[in-house]
Parts: structure tokens; C-alpha cells; sequence
């Protein structure tokens, strides 16, 4: 009935209506300039391309608990098969934050007590330790304070490993692993020995395989139904085996699923998972969504559909570490409980990382952000080594949105400041058996430049750390103070930053034991070089015990690169023969020096092949003296 009004106005309507709908879509739709920022996946993407990586999957926590999963790249590089969002993947070292979540389950039962000492759930396990007073407990363990070694070689590349190895495989073999190098509960030291004795502990408790016991009580629980502790491996077909790898080390079909995507071990070449020894520190497959779903519980209170799984103050307690003397001396920085306090891209939050053949995973939480907690997880199917993983987790804290906290402000430096000046050694060093080269090329440099310390490694950038209140110093690249200065009665003076610790020590002493491998290494390559050189010219006869020495430590080198790196821990040709070369070293050069100094033959009558002799020998005599000769890689 409104037509005969509206005759003769149809162009001013068109006007109006051109311009509300104008307005609407002015508000319906976003700027022009908000396509300039590219989404999540296209920066991963991006990322994929210029590391080097061939895949990618991850998920974001946000502040209501939803969960935001994608993937990327590739998922076998060879064939080109793209990365799916459901793709399994291995997760390495997060797994000890599943583990330890197993035993605070455990211990919110009151079937075990944290603090506990560990040879009440472990009463067979003998460890040398050099402070019995200061039992080993079984925080300690989650803390990674009890003082053991990380592993040895054997123990994570051998081919008689199974996925049914007893854990306690890992131990009988060879005690000496279980030696103690600092006082229980003072140190933290990274150990994947450690969370494999932890595993031992959820064994004996239940009666039943960690992996049985923790797919049920802990995974079926979470609705982590894409997850599992048992070991699974790629699929095989003659399409997708990789050459790196004898297909008799790797386990059968009833171990592999079709969903896990292959690690790499660079950008071309694929690597099936293998079982190891100390499989609880980092044997768990699992997706981004299942490991989002675990970041999502342990922000929350412990329950889930009302039945109380962990304890909320012992959830709380992951990530603070409270025992060790950094703790003590007002550090916050450090790992309790499987989380460490982790302080990177300008935020804190409580982190773990992992590294297994193949794979880099990255798992933070960030429950005291304002507006309420986060999380991510992001795993990449490459080795982590050589490759900038950092940059997909910066990806995802910006993705998340995360208030970076306030810097420390300047403080006054330590009166002392002066005298913590000097040259700092790992104490103890991560591996046990290659304690003497972290001796000499671990070492660090610290000065005073008036205002700041600089932290100058022999490897690797130099650092700047600002006073932080006390002893307390901030690196510049940090929002909260990263490390700390400290007084040991046995040790002296400690530089800690909550995951290690380094003494300082005598400059003459590491001079000494540097200037003995210069001279060591001088000698051999005038044996290895330049008197076969100078034979070949014929000035010099070819007759000396020195250049069998030299020339048998370079023959097992081509039977290492025939061989499989997953044999690396196990007694092959090649470590044999490396053995034998090591301890026939001392033996035929003693018998080089004796020659020269008879026979007075050669060069300047043997005088410098008798200096060069010597100079071995005494290398021989510090290694010696370090246990590293003969050198056996399956110690």
C-alpha cells in the first residue's frame, strides 16, 4: 500500500540505500589494512621454509580453555605427504611432565611421599653416593637434583634395546652409572637417568609397566585418547625406509601406526623411532590436541568431571624449585616437579622441551598471565639440533597474546663484585664420561666491566648480567633475574642459573690441563703428518712405533661412517677398534720415546720425534687420569 508514495523518488532511495549499505559493510567487515598481518599458519609456514623443517603441529590454550589445533609442512618429506592436524607425533624429554604428573597423582593418593628417600620404593637400586647423610629422594628425582649423570651413549643409541627391556636394563648393566657427582637435592643437573628411576618408582608401587598403568590412570582420565607410553614406530614400506638405519634395529609392525608422522633427521632425510633404554625420559606419542588437552589440565585445579586426579598445590609446586642452593640464595629460575620456571621471548611461563631422533617438542604454560591462563605446544619433525626452534614458540606466545612483565629494575652490585672475576667449569657437567672436554671447552669467562658482568663462554655469545637485587644478576635478554652468585664450602665460588651450576677455578690448573691436550694434539700430528711426509721424500725413515700410534687412532673412522648411528653405544668393529687404538696409544709411544732417546735416529737425531713422544704422553697420563683412555663408547 506504500507504492504510490514511493513513485518518482526511486533514484534518492537508491542513494540511501547505497549508502546504509556502505555503513554496513563498514562495520561487518574489517579494515583494508588488517590483511596486512599474515595468520598463524601462514607465519608457521613461513617459519617451515626458512629453518629448514620439514613439518609442524601445534595447539594454543587460550585464556577459556578452548583449544586451537593446526599443522603444516610436511609429514614425510621424501613423498611430499602433507602434515595433518590428527598426526601423532614424539614429544622426547616432555614426557617427564607426564611422568611426574603420574607420580603427584600417586602422591595425592598417599601412595607415595615425595619426599620420601627413594630406596623405600627402590630397596635393590645402589647408589654411590658420597654424602649418605643426604639420602636421595624421590623429589629429587623430578627436581633433577639427585645427583646423577644425564646417560651414556649405550643407554640411549643401542640396538638391544627392546620395548619390553626391563627398565632396570638400564642400571645392571654397567653400576657405576648410578654414582652421585653432587649432594642430593642441592644441584639441579639435567638426568634422563633420574626420570627413569622414577618410572621404577610408579612400577613398584602399582605392581605393573609404567606405560599400562599411566595409559589408564592418567590418560583415559584426560581424554587423551590419541596418546600413549607405549612404543610405537612409523609404518614400514620399502617407499619409506630410511637408508641411515639397518632394518634389522627396527622393531616390528605391531609397534608402528599409520598417524605418526616421520621425524628427520635433517630436511630430506626420514628416521623411524627406535626404543631406548631410558624410554621413560622421553618415549610418549601423542597429537597436538591430546598434549594441549594435558597443558589445559595442569593450569586448571587437578579435577576432572569432579574426581580429584592431582592435588592443586602440588600442581601450583611445578616449576618452583625450592631446595637447591640457587633456590636458596632467591633465584626463581630453575625445574621442580617436571616444569622449569622458563624466562624467553620477553614472558615467563613453566615450560619442558624435548628432543628425540627425529623430533622437537615444546610444551609452556602460563598460568599467571593477566586475563587469565595460556598454554601452547608445538612440536616440529626435525632434530632440534642446528635448527631455530625458538622462533616457532615466539610465534605462538605472540599468537597467545601474553602481557610481557615488567624488566628489573637497576640495582646496586655486589660489594664483592671484584672478586667473583675468573674462570667458571660446569660442577658437575651434564655427562659424566666427557667430563674432562667440558673441563676445557665448557669454560666461561665472568668480569666486571663497572656496571654489568659479562659472561664470555669459550663457545657461544658473550652475555651481559645486570645486578638484580643481592647477588642475583639479569641477563639482558631476560625479564627476571637468570642467574645468581654463590658461596660453596666445598667449591668455593658458584655461578647457578637454576638448571646449572659452574665453579671457579684456578686459572694455572685449567691452563695446565688446556696447554696438555695443545701439546698432546701437537705431538700426534707430527706423527700422523709430518713424518710420514717427510718419509715420503725420503728424509726420513718410516720405522716408528709413533706413526702406528697416530695413524691406528684415524682407522676406525671409515667403520663409523659404514655403521648406524643408533649403534653408536653398542660394541661394533668400529668402537673395538677405536678402543684398541686408545690403549695401545700410551704403549707404542712409550716405546717411540725410548727409540729416539736409544737410537737417536731421524730428524735432529730423533730429538723432536723424542719431544713429540713425550708431549703425547703426558696427554696420555691427563686422560688417563680423567678416565678417558682407552676411551670406550659403550661405557
Amino acid at each position: 500500500m506504500t507504492w504510490p508514495r514511493l513513485r518518482g523518488r526511486g533514484p534518492a532511495i537508491r542513494r540511501s540505500a547505497t549508502w546504509v549499505l556502505a555503513g554496513l559493510l563498514a562495520v561487518l567487515l574489517p579494515p583494508a589494512h588488517a590483511h596486512a598481518s599474515p595468520t598463524l599458519h601462514v607465519q608457521v609456514e613461513q617459519a617451515l621454509r626458512e629453518t629448514g623443517t620439514p613439518g609442524a603441529v601445534w595447539a594454543t590454550v587460550d585464556r577459556d580453555g578452548r583449544i586451537h589445533a593446526d599443522a603444516a609442512g610436511l609429514r614425510h618429506a621424501p613423498s611430499a605427504a602433507r602434515m595433518r592436524v590428527d598426526d601423532k607425533v614424539h614429544v622426547g624429554s616432555v614426557t617427564k611432565t607426564l611422568i611426574a604428573t603420574g607420580l603427584l597423582q600417586l602422591a595425592s593418593a598417599g601412595r607415595v611421599d615425595l619426599d620420601a628417600p627413594l630406596v623405600r620404593y627402590l630397596p635393590g637400586l645402589v647408589l654411590r653416593n658420597p654424602s649418605p647423610a643426604t639420602p636421595v629422594r624421590v623429589r629429587h628425582l623430578l627436581d633433577h637434583t639427585a645427583g646423577l649423570d644425564d646417560m651414556r651413549l649405550w643407554q640411549l643409541f643401542s640396538t638391544r634395546a627392546t620395548p619390553d627391556s626391563p627398565l632396570s636394563d638400564a642400571f645392571t648393566r654397567d653400576p657405576s652409572v648410578l654414582a652421585l657427582r653432587s649432594r642430593p637435592g642441592a644441584r639441579a643437573s639435567y638426568s634422563n637417568m633420574g626420570y627413569t628411576l622414577a618410572a621404577m618408582v610408579i612400577e613398584s608401587v602399582t605392581g605393573e609397566r609404567y606405560e599400562d598403568w599411566l595409559d589408564r590412570e592418567l590418560l583415559r582420565p584426560l581424554g587423551m585418547t590419541d596418546s600413549t607410553f607405549h612404543f610405537r614406530t612409523q609404518t614400514r614400506s620399502p617407499s619409506l625406509d630410511t637408508p641411515d638405519v639397518d632394518a634389522r634395529v627396527i622393531p616390528s609392525l605391531h609397534d608402528a601406526d599409520p598417524r605418526l608422522a616421520w621425524g628427520h633427521l635433517d630436511i630430506h632425510t626420514p628416521a623411524p623411532a627406535l626404543p631406548v633404554y631410558l624410554r621413560p625420559a622421553g618415549q610418549f606419542t601423542t597429537t597436538a590436541r591430546d598434549l594441549a588437552v594435558f597443558a589445559r589440565f595442569l593450569l586448571g585445579d587437578g579435577r576432572v568431571d569432579g574426581r580429584l586426579l592431582v592435588r592443586t598445590d602440588l600442581l601450583r609446586a611445578m616449576g618452583n624449585a625450592t631446595t637447591t642452593q640457587a633456590a636458596r640464595a632467591g633465584l626463581q629460575a630453575g625445574y621442580a616437579l617436571g616444569l622449569r620456571r622458563r624466562d624467553r621471548h620477553g614472558v615467563v611461563g613453566l615450560c619442558h622441551d624435548g628432543s628425540v631422533v627425529g623430533f622437537h617438542a615444546m610444551l609452556c604454560l602460563f598460568p599467571e598471565a593477566r586475563g587469565g591462563g595460556r598454554a601452547f605446544v608445538t612440536v616440529q619433525n626435525v632434530d632440534g639440533d642446528g635448527v631455530d626452534t625458538a622462533r616457532f614458540d615466539a610465534l605462538l606466545i605472540r599468537a597467545l597474546d601474553i602481557p610481557f612483565p615488567p624488566p628489573v629494575p637497576a640495582q646496586a652490585a655486589p660489594a664483592d663484585v671484584r672478586a667473583w672475576e675468573g674462570y667458571y667449569v660446569p660442577a658437575p657437567n651434564r655427562f659424566a664420561a666427557f667430563a674432562y672436554l667440558d673441563y676445557i671447552f665448557d669454560r666461561s669467562h665472568l668480569s666486571w666491566d663497572g656496571a654489568a658482568f659479562r659472561l664470555a663462554p669459550l663457545q657461544g655469545p658473550v652475555r651481559t648480567l645486570s645486578p638484580a637485587g643481592g647477588r642475583r644478576l639479569v641477563a639482558h635478554d631476560r625479564r627476571t633475574p637468570s642467574h645468581v652468585l654463590m658461596i660453596d664450602a666445598d667449591d668455593g665460588r658458584l655461578l647457578g642459573d637454576g638448571m646449572r651450576t659452574w665453579r671457579r677455578v684456578d686459572v694455572r690448573t685449567h691452563g695446565l690441563v688446556a696447554a696438555s691436550l695443545v701439546f698432546g694434539l701437537a705431538g700426534l700430528l707430527w706423527f700422523l703428518v709430518v713424518v710420514p711426509v717427510r718419509a715420503l721424500v725420503g728424509r726420513e725413515r718410516l720405522r716408528a712405533p709413533g706413526v702406528a700410534a697416530a695413524w691406528l687412532l684415524a682407522a676406525p673412522a671409515p667403520a663409523f661412517l659404514l655403521q648406524s648411528y643408533v649403534q653408536l653405544g653398542d660394541r661394533t668393529v668400529a668402537s673395538l677398534a677405536l678402543y684398541a687404538a686408545t690403549a695401545a696409544l700410551p704403549a707404542l709411544m712409550a716405546w717411540q720415546a725410548w727409540r729416539s732417546l736409544r737410537h737417536r735416529d731421524g730428524l735432529a737425531r730423533g730429538r723432536v720425534s723424542l719431544v713429540a713422544a713425550l708431549a703425547v704422553l703426558q696427554w696420555c697420563a691427563v686422560l688417563i687420569a680423567w678416565d678417558m683412555l682407552p676411551f670406550a663408547l659403550w661405557r
